[in-house]
């Protein structure tokens, strides 16, 4: 077992997970990452790039780090 992947990958879902959260529950507003994001680009876009690069991409790249661990501990 790859227990590199299997610690980034439970990582990364953690962090997505605990980002969409703060996102659920409005606690993110004061993030000085967002505001400089929203500062150079505008509310919208700011907040999209937001979310793709701290939410959705961690969760994806956790998933994808989980999958193959598990798929190549069950190979061997």
């Amino acid at each position: 077992m790859d227990y590199t992947n299997l610690l980034l990958g439970m990582f990364a879902l953690g962090f997505g997970i605990y980002m969409l959260y703060l996102r659920l529950a409005n606690n993110i507003s004061n993030s000085t990452k967002l505001l400089k994001m929203k500062e150079l680009m505008g509310d919208k876009a700011g907040n999209l790039v937001h979310l793709i690069a701290y939410t959705i991409l961690p969760i994806a790249l956790g998933i994808v780090l989980l999958y193959t661990t598990y798929i190549n501990s069950t190979q061997n």
